[in-house]
This record gives C-alpha cells, structure tokens and sequence, in this order.
C-alpha cells in the first residue's frame, strides 16, 4: 500500500473539513510530517521506505507531491523535525542509530549535511530549535 499525506481544515467549532485526501506519494508507512513555519511545505518520513518525501502546501492547504523521494535515510526514519527557522530538517533514524541532517530549499528541495552517528539503543523522539 502506498504512503499518502491528506490535508484538513478546523473550524472555531471544531468541525473538520477534508482539503486534499489521500496524495499518494509511492512510499510505505509515511508516520510523520513536518511542517514549515511558513506552511509553503510539508515532509513525510516514510518508515518503511527510508525515504522522505516532500509536498508543497497550497492555497487553504491543499497538497501537491513535489517529490516521493526528496531524500533516503539508511534504515527507516523514526521522528523528524524542523529547526525553529525551518531552513533545516532533522531525521532520527533509530535503526541506524543516527540522526541525519538536511538544509532545506527555497523551493522545498532536501540537501543531506551531516549525519550524527552513535545514537544509544531505545532513544526515542526528536526536538530541535
């Protein structure tokens, strides 16, 4: 089955309302998404993939795949996060037990820098500022 981000709105009552449903995206088990502060972009961690795939947020939300695969990880991405500005996306990866870093695009485009290597066994989550 194919990994798919969908899109929603919610109004001061509560009501939720479907903007895109179901954008497939050609990966497995897409488990987290982060978001830039400016909501222009949105990335997937595609766990049984060890990809992350990237979408643009359009107008009232509504989604676009840039990329199925806009960057690899080496065993499966955990949890992910963006840096407080969002200009970098951090991916742990607790198969591997490394967290890899990535710049990210004016256009929403993933460049790896660095990966951290060494991770303890049972770590879990990821935060960053």
């Amino acid at each position: 089955m194919s990994g798919a981000l969908s899109s929603y709105t919610v109004s001061e009552t509560g009501v939720l309302r479907t903007v895109s449903g179901s954008v497939a995206d050609g990966q497995k088990a897409a488990c987290w998404v982060a978001v830039t502060k400016n909501g222009h972009f949105a990335y997937t961690a595609n766990a049984a993939s060890g990809t992350i795939s990237s979408y643009a947020i359009g107008e009232g939300g509504a989604l676009k795949l840039l990329q199925s695969v806009a960057a690899t990880t080496h065993a499966g991405p955990n949890d992910m996060t963006l840096s407080k500005n969002s200009r970098f996306l951090y991916v742990f990866d607790s198969g591997a037990h490394e967290i890899q870093g990535f710049s990210v695009g004016e256009e929403g485009g993933l460049t790896w820098l660095s990966t951290v290597s060494g991770i303890p066994a049972g770590a879990a989550g990821l935060a960053a500022n």
